[in-house]
């Protein structure tokens, strides 16, 4: 039995109220309120803190406006049409009787007449010194430390590029680059403002100009990128064909870009060589979706006497950096090779593995193009350039400060000069005299040789200052390094060479009009080493007859 509990009146009272409220049905006149024991009341306030003031600018940017104008053309006078039926057929049959014995007499005596042999035209003035008409830097580059990286002039000689990038990469390229290019023949032109410029999305490190077409120029980027670009002005886009990224393409920077006579009459085909070890053949025709042809230099390719005795842990499948190539002008297929361990190869296209057009990844490895090897420099070798007058002769130069003339047929170079102690940069020949060529050295420094006058010392140092001019034989500014090297013969008979300078305060290209005698040449020296009046040779062919003929 529970027991009782006592309550007290106010206990009642509230019970009573309660069982009200729950049966009643009215609604109840009190509200009971029981507050809770674990919630918290809500507290709420205002507070404020302070940012930072808004900053307002101005920017401005260029924008171009097109605008179509139509002029009316100049009515051109009418042509007259000769009629047949209006021609007295036996006048001129009379005309041409009497006339054809004296004329066919006056032709015979100019073929059997020696009055002109031996005589050149001289289109221009003798020049005895040698001067530097134009320091050409585009001022609205992307980046102002870019470096001239190469140049290239056209078949006709009037334009010259150059190409902007840097030299001093210690991994990827995240530089932009860029293509310039202008007309030295214009009156009017601007050595600061390009008349065609171009950007590329990394650093451009080589370009050449097409054969043929003097508006058409191949470059190579860091990335491996092939573009082709016209110079015409009447183009919107100057891109005719890039290639796109792939197994099959370049995986590391492309040294140099070459134009070669395809398999096709009249056509050329685009060599690119690369850091990767890799030539690549490209068809401009298929807009450079991928190569036609491929061949590689692998470490095991080196013949055995010329790797080091230490290398014992090198793989063979390891590619070998090419650096520079050079294609013989009368012998298509051939080229010649250099590569950053210093080896200097000839080589051929026709070992080349075809690819497929629809072929997107490169099956088994690239066959090498290695037919005879010849002594090696110590360092990497910067340039080859081959002679435009003989087969065998062809030029090289490298980091160890030589320069060499090889016969293709020997291994060992016919002739050697150390112009500088340190590493030189690039060398070429002559376009009008065989025995001349030039080289360039990273103090600055411009030597030209010519063979007719002396085989050991340069005719002439020229030296580059800061703002491009010479300075006698003067030591050179500092960070005055030449870069590239490319000579020209203008269809006048001058000749210029162009060195582009990779100072950081100014990079710039300087083009050289060079003195007669090392343009055409004088006395009994010849400028195409053609024969002379008795048959023999000129001086000038004879000293390169006596060099590629060497064995």
């Amino acid at each position: 039995m529970w027991p009782r509990v006592a309550h007290s009146p106010s206990f009642g009272l509230l019970r009573h109220e309660l069982r009200h409220a729950m049966f009643a049905s009215s609604p109840a006149s009190a509200v009971v309120d029981v507050p809770s024991s674990w919630r918290r009341d809500k507290t709420f306030g205002q507070s404020s803190c302070q940012t930072e003031p808004l900053s307002f600018g101005d920017k401005a940017c260029l924008t171009v406006q097109l605008s179509n104008i139509q002029t009316d053309p100049e009515p051109q006078p009418a042509r007259r049409q000769l009629n047949p039926s209006e021609i007295d057929y036996p006048a001129l049959v009379s005309f041409l009787a009497r006339a054809e014995p004296a004329v066919s007499t006056q032709l015979l005596q100019n073929v059997k007449s020696t009055a002109f042999h031996g005589y050149t035209v001289k289109w221009e003035d003798e020049v005895d010194s040698i001067s530097c008409p134009f320091t050409l830097q585009h001022a609205h580059r992307p980046d102002a430390d870019m470096s001239c990286t190469d140049l290239a002039w056209n078949m006709t000689g009037s334009v010259v590029a150059t190409s902007y990038g840097h030299i001093d990469h210690s991994g990827w390229c995240a530089h932009k680059g860029m293509i310039c290019a202008w007309n030295i023949a214009l009156r009017d032109i601007n050595p600061d403002i390009a008349s065609f410029a171009a950007e590329t999305s990394s650093c451009l490190m080589s370009i050449a100009f097409h054969p043929e077409t003097p508006s058409l120029v191949a470059g190579g980027t860091f990335n491996g990128e092939i573009i082709v670009w016209t110079t015409a002005a009447d183009q919107q886009d100057p891109v005719v064909a890039s290639s796109k990224p792939s197994d099959l393409a370049h995986q590391e920077p492309i040294c140099r870009v070459a134009w070669i006579a395809s398999d096709r009459r009249g056509k050329y085909d685009l060599v690119s060589v690369g850091n990767d070890g890799k030539i690549l053949f490209w068809d401009l025709a298929n807009d450079l979706v991928s190569p036609k042809a491929v061949t590689q230099i692998l470490y095991a390719n080196i013949p055995r006497s010329l790797k080091p005795t230490t290398a014992t842990t090198l793989k063979f499948d390891v590619p070998v950096g090419a650096t520079s190539v050079a294609f013989s002008k009368l012998s298509p297929h051939d080229f010649f090779l250099g590569t950053e361990a210093g080896h200097v190869f000839k080589c051929t296209s026709q070992h080349a593995a075809q690819i497929a057009p629809k072929q997107r990844e490169q099956g088994s490895k690239a066959p090498s193009p290695i037919q005879f090897a010849y002594a090696s420099h110590v360092g990497p070798v910067q340039t080859i350039a081959h002679s435009p007058f003989h087969r065998n002769l062809f030029l090289t130069c490298g980091t160890d400060g030589n320069v060499r003339l090889y016969n293709q047929l020997q291994p060992k170079p016919l002739l050697t000069w150390e112009p500088s102690s340190q590493a030189l940069c690039s060398v070429d020949w002559s376009p009008s005299r065989p025995p001349v060529f030039a080289c360039t050295t990273i103090e600055g420094n411009i030597l030209i040789y010519d063979l007719s006058a002396s085989r050991t010392a340069p005719s002439v140092i020229l030296n580059v200052n800061d703002d491009g001019r010479t300075a006698g034989r003067t030591n050179a500014s500092p960070g005055s390094t030449l870069q590239s090297l490319q000579e020209s013969a203008s269809r006048t008979g001058s000749k210029a060479a162009l060195s582009s300078s990779t100072n950081p305060n100014r990079p710039a290209s300087g083009v050289w009009r060079l003195s007669t005698q090392l343009s055409i040449g004088g006395g009994g020296g010849g400028s195409s080493g053609e024969a002379s009046e008795t048959g023999s040779l000129t001086g000038d062919a004879r000293i390169i007859e006596t060099l590629g003929n060497a064995a």
